[in-house]
C-alpha cells in the first residue's frame, strides 16, 4: 500500500533524476525538502487517469527515484494498453502540472518504488528560476515526439508482424558466449510490445508463436534466444 515516508532518509535521491541533473547541490537539496516522499508496492495506483479536457484536481509532479512503473490506459473496448514503462530517474505528471488538465493515463507501480511528489507551485517556481531544468524538460518532450514520429513511420511502412519483429530486434543484444546468437534477457509483456509496435496483444502472441514454432527464436527463462538473426531481420523487412 502506498504511504508517505520520512523524506530525511531519502535526501539526495533526486540526483539521479534526468531533468534535474543540472541542479546545484543547494538547489537539489531545497527541491528534495519540498517533496513528499512516497513508498509504493507493486500494483499501487500512483496516479489515476481523468478527463484530459477537464481542469485537474491534482497537478503535482512525480520523480521516480527507485523502482519501475507502467503508464496504462484503455482502448475503446476497455482493454488495458501499456503506453510505457518508466524506470528510476524518470518523471511523470508534468503535463498536468503545466496545463492543469486531467491526467491522461494511470501510473501503476511495477516494483517496490520510491517516488518524490512535488507540488505544481514548487515545480513551476523551479522551471522559472532554472533554465537548464526547462531545457532538460524540453529535451524529454522532444524525445517523446521523435518516438511518436518513428512509430507513425513504422505503422505506415511495415506490416503488423514486421513491426513486432522490429521491436524484438531492438531489445536484443549479442550473446556474450559469442556463438552468433542474440538474447532478449527479459521479454516485455505482450501488451507493452503491442503498444510499442502499434499492434494488439493477440498479434504479438501469434508473431512470437510463429517464430518459436519455426525455431527462429527459443524461449529461454524469462526471455528469448534468437537462433537465426538474419532470418528474423529478413522477416522484419530489413534485408
Amino acid at each position: 500500500m502506498m504511504k508517505i515516508i520520512d523524506g530525511q532518509a531519502n535526501l539526495q535521491r533526486l540526483s539521479g533524476v534526468g531533468i534535474l541533473s543540472d541542479l546545484t547541490e543547494t538547489e537539489r537539496s531545497s527541491t528534495e525538502k519540498n517533496c513528499d516522499w512516497l513508498q509504493c508496492e507493486p500494483g499501487d495506483v500512483i496516479l489515476e487517469a481523468s478527463d484530459p479536457l477537464e481542469k485537474t484536481t491534482t497537478d503535482d509532479v512525480y520523480f521516480l527515484t527507485d523502482g519501475s512503473v507502467s503508464i496504462v490506459t484503455k482502448d475503446q473496448d476497455g482493454n488495458e494498453l501499456i503506453l510505457a514503462q518508466l524506470n528510476s530517474g524518470s518523471q511523470f505528471g508534468e503535463l498536468s502540472a503545466l496545463d492543469q488538465r486531467g491526467r491522461s493515463a494511470n501510473v501503476i507501480a511495477l516494483t517496490n518504488c520510491i517516488v518524490a511528489r512535488l507540488s505544481r507551485e514548487n515545480f513551476i517556481s523551479l522551471l522559472s528560476t532554472n533554465t537548464k531544468v526547462c531545457m532538460n524538460l524540453l529535451l524529454a518532450f522532444s524525445s517523446i515526439i521523435r518516438q511518436g514520429n518513428e512509430k507513425l513511420f513504422s505503422i505506415t511502412t511495415f506490416s503488423n508482424h514486421q513491426r513486432i519483429y522490429l521491436e524484438l530486434l531492438k531489445i536484443s543484444e549479442p550473446n556474450p558466449l559469442g556463438d552468433g546468437s542474440w538474447l532478449i534477457n527479459t521479454a516485455p509483456r505482450h501488451s507493452l510490445i503491442a503498444y510499442q509496435s502499434g499492434t494488439k496483444k493477440n498479434d504479438v502472441a501469434n508473431a512470437i508463436g510463429g517464430l518459436v514454432r519455426n525455431e527462429i527464436i527459443l524461449r529461454k527463462n524469462r526471455g528469448f534466444k534468437i537462433n537465426d538473426l538474419e532470418k528474423l531481420r529478413m522477416l522484419a523487412g530489413l534485408t
